[in-house]
This record gives C-alpha cells, structure tokens and sequence, in this order.
C-alpha cells in the first residue's frame, strides 16, 4: 500500500458510508437436501443466514405433486433448528408425523416426496420472509426402517371393540387376527387367539379391531378378560405393519389392559330344539351363559303358548366343558324320569306346534353375571320326534327269589309286556336242550317305564332252577326276545334278540336259600309218600332215613309214634317233589 501513494486508515479517522442500501431480499430456498423417513426429519439448505425463532412451519406443504393424487400435508406444529447458518432441521411433531403416515402417496418413497413453500416460511436477520417455492425434490430419502411399538390398548366388550394405540401410523389392512392373543397375565398358559376379528382399513397411530361374534362368544367363554386385572394383550410380530413404502412388523410385546368396559348387556334365549332320541335339549343364547349357574328347574316345557301341558325339566343336567366356563350353546341332557313323562303323554312335544318352553327367574347369568332375560313361552324351533325301534339293553337275574329284571332302550308301555316272548337259555346259542321260554309270571311292575320287574311263575323258577349249567352262574345266563315282547310309547315293537346273538346277564343272584319242605302228602293206598318243596331239588343228594312220620307236631308228646321212613325214592318231573315208596315195615 505504500508503494502505490497510499496511506493506511487510522480508526480515528474512521469514513462513515455515504451511500448504504438495506438488505429487502428475503432467503430463498435453493435446496430440498433430505427427507428422513427413519428420523422424521427434512433439511432445507437457502442462500441467506436465517432466524430460526422465525419458523412458521404452517408455511411448509409435502405433497406427491402427482395431479391425479390431490394428496399433500401441510405441517403444524413441527420444530425446526439450524444445522448452520444456511441449513435447518425440521423434525415432525407427532401429529404432523401421523398426518404424513396417513397419507401413503406422500413421501413413501422419494418419487413421490415434494415440497411447497409458502411465503414468510422463515425470515433472516433483516426481518425479509422467504418467498415462495413450489415443487423441490428430496434430493436424499432415507427409508423407514424402524419397528412400530404397541403403547397400549383397550378392550370394550359392550362394543365388541379393541383399541390399538402405537408409536406410529399402522397399515390396518395389514392385520392378522391370530397375532393378537389375549390373556390372563403377563406369563399365562390361559390365552385365546383371535380367529375372524377384523381391523379397520386405515393409516393411523390408533387402529381399532372389531371383535367378530365368533371371538366375542369365545371371549365371554373364557374364565378370563372379565376386568381390569386379568386381561392382558400379546401382540406378534406379523400381527401389524407399518404404513412405509417398504413395511416393517411391529416389534412384539405383552401389555396390560388400559381400560377395560365390561359386558353389560343380558343374554336372552334365542332359541331351542328338542331331540327326543338323543334326550337332549339345545338352549341357544345370544351369548355365551355361565354354565354353572344354569338352573334347569327354571326351564319348563308346555304343550300351548297359554295353558295347556306343562312340565318342569326337572333333574335335566347341563354338561359343563372345561376349560371354558361359558357357552352361547347349551345342551341340556334330559333325566329318564322327564322323558318318561313326556313321552307317555300324547299332547305335548309330538310336533313343532304344541312345543314350547319357559324359563323364571334366575335360570342362568352371562360370564360377567348378567341375568337372562325371562322367556315367556317360546315356541321350538325344530323337534326330533323318536323313531327308533326299542331294544333290551340290559338284564339282571335273582335266582334265589325268582325276580328277572329287563332294563330298555326306551319308554315302554308295561300292558303289552308278552312273558312267553322271553327265553332264558345257556349260552349266546343254544339248543333246546339249555333253552327255557317262560310261560307265566306272578306278577310284574315298572318303576320308571324303561324296565320291566318280573316275579317269575313258580314253575318256570323252578325249571330253570333244576336245569344242568343254567343260570347257575352270570356266565351261562343269557336271555333272547321275541318282538311282540313289549311295545314302547308308540306302539313299536322292541327289537328281537334272537338265538345265537343272545344277550348275558349283566348282574347275577346266585340261590343262596336252603331249599323247605311246603306240604306232604301220605297215601295208604298206595303206600307212597309225596313232598313238595319250595326248590329245585338234587335226586342224589336225598336221604331217605332222616324222614321221620310222627303223630303230633311234637315228639315230646307221651301218646306220640314216631315212624323212621326206610322206603325207595324217586324225584318226579315236578323239580321240587319228591315221592317215596314205603316200605312194608313203614305201613305195618
């Protein structure tokens, strides 16, 4: 400088500029730099030093910038900050970010990641608002790659409701219903998997599930999800995605319930059927009832809408299935006695017309102890009328009273019981030989229409008692019928059980009695002596010496004789009579 003349500027002898021009060009934007899907961030590179407490981020717009796509998301509330100078940093506010992911045709990816930028987005240290810019790139994408997490949840069963709350916006069309599993502790072998349950159609942080009937019934079933404390959610991996362009699983976790709304709506009968062979009674809820608060003494069966027939159910019992203690479909097993009563009488559940049940108070509640609604009469549905031939199911013999017990399938009129039908032989095939049909009864009875108690006739007791190998034992007693033995309720037959397949005893008295002498009687005339006894005698067995005739009911008597029988023997056809050929000492 001072070879050019020149000399130095001290600061005393500072020149005040005569001309100085203010700075009014406001900041442009010359850089979309980046979009971070990951981060949720943009940085925006301009051509001024910007103030950053200047932001106004409602001035910025991403959009797809495809025409026939009117897609674009106008920010609100996201935070920005300067990289340096030039460069800032706007990071997504949760909602912004929400918007973004709602929208999958905005900066999904980088074909379709634009930016608008309104005016007076930012200022720079002069106070001059940016200007507008329309349609700038992302130069870099960087893809989603983060896992959504599940925050929390809630489950309204009233409304058949769960509601999924996660870090980010989730693909509801991506749900599958298996990979939510409720139950009843944060490490539980009690769980259940949804099956049909449907999530809705959307992009959102909140996604919400409709629980199908078929989960909800099951749900109800269960001895969990009834509050608070035991209803917990795992969520799997596969469950869920993301909404990004390349979609990432939800990262898998164990929640408590937030907030649990109970069930408070109560079941009604919503219909039922009657099968009269398989006596049962099919009760459908509209939900699943608490199996063990089932009265069946509330239900009754009428023959009318008014008046009428009615009997009560009764001794009917209902089936419980664990593990689940509820059920929507319950099948009620009918006692002998209830069908007995119902069968026998001609004026009720014969049809779909003259069929219909009641039920009183307190006949069964829900899971969450909801009453059933009363019913008053309800007509059946569908009846199952009886149409099977009656067979023998099961016998017993006392051969020491005589009484044979014949158990059957089904309600049988005890008036057309034929005994002749009935022969007790051997073996599952006999020959006549060890075969005995019976010809009479002393009597018989039934004490529930389904068996038939026969005191056997005297001579068919003691004919079967006098024969070799039979019914001596629960091995060599069999029974076979004729089908006019009995008729049931409907006048059927009961079906044959015929020699060769014929049916043993399931239970067996033995004689255990000693046999007793029931009269004599003393022939002169003949000079023989008959005795009648109540048994089956064994001819060999018979001793002939220890027969005494006396002339009084006691030998203590002094005018009574005392005659010691010495004759010959024989037994007649007649098992229990024996008739002695007295000697000529005896009749001297």
């Amino acid at each position: 400088m001072a070879g050019l003349g020149l000399k130095s500027i001290q600061p005393a002898s500072a020149i005040l500029v005569r001309i100085f021009q203010q700075d009014n060009i406001g900041p442009s934007l010359t850089n979309f730099l980046q979009f971070n899907a990951s981060s949720h961030t943009l940085l925006l590179a301009f051509n001024d030093a910007l103030r950053i407490n200047s932001v106004n981020s409602s001035a910025l717009t991403l959009t797809a910038i495809i025409p026939e796509l009117l897609h674009e998301v106008t920010l609100s509330d996201s935070q920005s900050y300067l990289i340096n100078a030039f460069t800032i940093k706007t990071i997504l506010s949760e909602s912004d970010r929400f918007s973004l992911q709602s929208h999958l045709h905005i900066c999904s990816y980088r074909g379709n990641c634009y930016m608008y930028l309104e005016a007076a987005f930012i200022q720079d240290y002069n106070n001059n608002p940016s200007g507008n810019n329309r349609g700038l790139i992302a130069e870099v994408f960087i893809d989603d790659t983060i896992r959504p997490d599940l925050l929390e949840f809630s489950i309204d069963i009233n409304a058949a409701v769960i509601s999924l709350m996660f870090s980010e916006s989730i693909s509801g069309s991506s749900f599958i219903p298996n990979g939510l599993i409720l139950q009843n502790s944060q490490n539980s072998s009690l769980f259940y998997s949804l099956t049909t349950s449907t999530a809705e159609d959307v992009n959102s942080p909140v996604i919400l599930v409709n629980i199908s009937g078929e989960d909800l019934n099951a749900i109800k079933s269960k001895p969990f999800i009834k509050d608070i404390n035991d209803t917990f959610l795992t969520i799997s991996s596969n469950t869920f995605t993301d909404s990004a362009k390349i979609p990432n699983y939800v990262n898998p976790i164990t929640l408590g319930v937030s907030n649990y709304t109970a069930d408070h709506v109560p079941p009604s009968l919503q219909s039922f059927s009657l099968d009269l062979q398989e006596r049962t009674i099919l009760l459908t809820f509209t939900e699943p009832v608490l199996i063990s608060s089932v009265n069946v003494s509330r239900f009754t069966i009428h023959s009318s809408s008014i008046g009428g027939i009615s009997i009560p159910l009764g001794a009917s019992v209902a089936p419980v299935f664990p593990p689940n203690i509820g059920s929507r479909i319950l099948t009620l097993y009918l006692s002998p006695l209830f069908i007995s009563t119902l069968k026998l009488n001609s004026s009720i559940a014969t049809s779909v017309s003259n069929t219909y049940i009641s039920s009183s108070a307190s006949s069964a509640s829900d899971t969450a102890g909801n009453l059933v609604s009363l019913t008053s009469r309800k007509q059946i549905d569908n009846i199952l009328l009886d149409s099977v031939f009656p067979t023998l199911r099961s016998f017993s013999i006392d051969m020491d009273i005589g009484i044979l017990n014949l158990t059957f399938s089904d309600v049988i009129l005890i008036d057309t019981f034929d005994v002749t039908a009935v022969v007790v032989q051997k073996s599952r095939y006999s020959t006549n030989v060890d075969r005995f049909p019976l010809t009479e009864s002393q009597s018989l009875f039934s004490l529930d229409s389904y068996s038939v108690i026969i005191f056997l006739g005297f001579t068919d007791f003691i004919t079967i008692k006098a024969a070799i190998g039979v019914a001596d034992s629960i091995n060599t007693t069999y029974l076979t019928l004729q089908a006019h033995a009995i008729d049931d309720h409907n006048g059927r037959d009961v079906q044959a059980i015929t020699n060769g397949n014929a049916l043993r005893a399931t239970f067996f008295i033995p004689d255990e009695s000693r046999p007793e002498l029931l009269r004599f009687e003393l022939d002169m005339d003949v000079g023989s002596l008959t005795l009648f006894f109540n048994d089956a005698l064994q001819e060999s067995s018979f001793d002939v010496t220890l027969l005494t005739i006396q002339s009084s009911i006691s030998i203590s008597f002094s005018n009574s004789t005392l005659i010691v029988i010495d004759g010959d023997y024989i037994r007649t056809d007649n098992a229990n009579t024996i008739v002695v050929s007295l000697s000529v000492s005896n009749l001297n």
